[in-house]
């Protein structure tokens, strides 16, 4: 199914939309929003299959608004920090945290996604820069 980036719609609906892209799409916005350095040296840990459906995704985007880009950005931070968490202490401190820090909705919503996700392969690359910058 072909998606439309051109969304030009604000707030929860916008929202809405961007939880529904899947994954490649999310991708493709994140690798828009680094450096052509940055986003060729993650190119370099992804399988040749990913690096084609990223490509592809990216090749499609057209205007998408700036929000859009912030709100990928934004949950990939937040499934990176929260995958740091389970590392350093379990699930249960993660949920403290993340509970602390967004509420207990975000929290939860935050924790699934990382519960689903068996690495992050990849992406990993980007947590150095993005956390530590």
């Amino acid at each position: 199914m072909k998606r439309n980036y051109n969304d030009s719609s604000k707030g929860g609906r916008e929202q809405g939309i961007i939880d529904d892209l899947p994954g490649a799409q999310k991708a493709a916005l994140l690798m828009i929003a680094l450096d052509v350095e940055t986003a060729s040296e993650v190119f370099k840990y992804l399988d040749p299959v990913e690096v084609e459906q990223i490509s592809t995704e990216i090749s499609r985007v057209k205007n998408i608004p700036s929000t859009s880009v912030e709100k990928v950005m934004f949950e990939f931070y937040n499934m990176v920090t929260a995958r740091e968490y389970v590392l350093e202490g379990g699930i249960e401190f993660a949920q403290a945290v993340l509970e602390k820090a967004f509420g207990f909705n975000k929290a939860v919503e935050i924790i699934e996604k990382v519960k689903n996700l068996t690495t992050l392969r990849g992406f990993d690359v980007l947590k150095k820069p993005i956390l530590h910058s």
